[in-house]
């Protein structure tokens, strides 16, 4: 199969949402207490958190397929496949096939996430960052981007 590609503007994109999401987060972290959520509060972290997890993941599959890899069945592998091919540590593989999992959760309802669980979760946001970070360097290095 030959490689489509990395479509440069659509990983600055990518990567721009990410950080606006992020900045999003943060200001939501700063206003609330540790008293209880609000449910707008805990919509708002639920929504945030999802919107990240899937730029990365849609991150992660135009990488793998403008590189032409192993094509990811789901979302848990497109992290999988990355650290395989060196695009990310191990560690950060870890952590977003954590992410994901927590992800669908809430998108489908499988069972209750709980507010502790959700701000644990919240308080790990800096794996994004580190997730974007290391993409962003191993594309830089393959003079991809």
């Amino acid at each position: 199969m030959e490689p489509l590609g990395i479509e440069r503007d659509k990983i600055h994109l990518q990567l721009n949402r990410m950080e606006e999401l992020l900045n999003e987060l943060e200001e939501i972290k700063s206003s609330i207490t540790e008293g209880e959520l609000s449910l707008k509060d805990r919509y708002a972290y639920e929504r945030i958190f999802q919107l990240l997890v899937e730029e990365c993941i849609n991150l992660g599959s135009h990488i793998i397929s403008g590189l032409a890899l192993k094509r990811a069945d789901t979302y848990r592998e497109v992290f999988t496949i990355l650290k395989d091919n060196s695009l990310i540590t191990p560690q950060t593989s870890e952590k977003m096939d954590e992410f994901v999992k927590l992800r669908n959760r809430i998108v489908h309802n499988y069972w209750r996430v709980e507010e502790e669980e959700l701000r644990k979760k919240i308080k790990e946001s800096h794996w994004f960052k580190r997730f974007a970070e290391e993409v962003f360097k191993a594309l830089k290095e393959r003079e991809l981007i």
